[in-house]
């Protein structure tokens, strides 16, 4: 609904409203604010309400003005969300009706190792959770957390949080979140009719991948295995740095920098891959330049590297 009301705007003043279905923007011209927003729960199905402005000053606590209440009919106004099951060939037309779905909220992963460790006993050491729920989050996977446990040095990141995690010390790493089992990290194969992509998506690599197999099939569960190998992977990498002559090289922190040589020690699918915790492969030209073979994308599922096993 729009609200519009009588005001006096100099340069240096500043309106912002809110409140429920409120937009925080206001809109001042001439002797006219204009303010929108949705009309809220509580007014649906009202007929009239009272509106009423006040105006403070910066640094002064008492009001300088303050309008009386105004009746507002709101005749005509009405939300546009509905339950689309509930509506009748009686009701409508309708300018614009919508209903929103909200998916469960997602649980803590300190709840996730929690209940299963309260109920199984501590002797876990990985965690990956999959639901039969669909998961409201806009990654394309799950990310993961750890090191949590495992008592593992020397790899740049320390044990944390053990207590809230309801382990002593077993428990090491484990998904952030459930990983839905009608997304596309669950499936065993792309779908069909995927349209071929960048050398970024997996649908590029499909005639190669399926060369190297008796069937012309590709691994299944390509993305699971993208996806679990390099969030596994973060048990241990990619914390450390490099100290190269006195001076520190970041490698990581989470992540193996694009710069860093990393081939894959047991290629997973193909001839040459770096690892799944990201680096690049890089060729010698013997001429003062490289050639970047393989870079630090997950996509087909690869090993990993030299430095990942060590």
């Amino acid at each position: 609904m729009d609200g519009t009301g009588d005001c006096v705007a100099s340069p240096s003043s500043r309106y912002i409203a809110f409140g429920p279905g409120v937009s925080r923007k206001v809109v001042a011209s001439g002797n006219t604010i204009t303010l929108e927003g949705i009309l809220p729960l509580a007014l649906r199905g009202v007929d009239q309400v009272a509106v009423y402005a006040e105006v403070a000053a910066p640094g002064n606590s008492e009001l300088v003005e303050r309008m009386s209440p105004r009746v507002v009919r709101l005749a005509g106004i009405r939300n546009p969300e509905v339950h689309l099951s509930s509506l009748t060939r009686k009701d409508g037309p309708f300018a614009v009706v919508y209903e929103s779905f909200h998916y469960l909220s997602l649980p803590r992963p300190q709840d996730l190792s929690c209940t299963v460790i309260k109920s199984l006993r501590d002797k876990f050491d990985f965690l990956a959770y999959y639901s039969d729920f669909r998961i409201d989050n806009q990654e394309a996977g799950t990310p993961s957390d750890g090191p949590v446990g495992g008592n593992v040095t020397g790899i740049g990141a320390p044990m944390h949080d053990l207590q809230s995690y309801c382990t002593e010390g077993r428990f090491q790493w484990g998904y952030v979140q459930p990983v839905y089992v009608g997304s596309n990290q669950m499936q065993e194969w792309p779908p069909d009719g995927a349209p071929v992509g960048s050398d970024h998506d997996l649908t590029f690599y499909l005639h190669q991948l399926a060369e190297r197999s008796p069937d012309g099939k590709i691994l299944p569960y390509n993305y699971a295995m993208s996806q679990i190998g390099h969030e596994m992977g973060h048990r241990w990498a990619a914390f450390v740095s490099a100290n190269v002559n006195g001076g520190t090289i970041q490698l990581g922190p989470v992540h193996w920098a694009r710069g860093l040589h990393a081939p894959v020690a047991f290629p997973y699918q193909r001839p040459t891959e770096a690892s799944a915790m990201g680096g690049s492969v890089w060729q010698d030209n013997f001429d003062g330049t490289y050639t970047q073979l393989d870079d630090d994308y997950y996509v087909p599922a690869t090993g990993y590297s030299y430095l990942d096993l060590y």
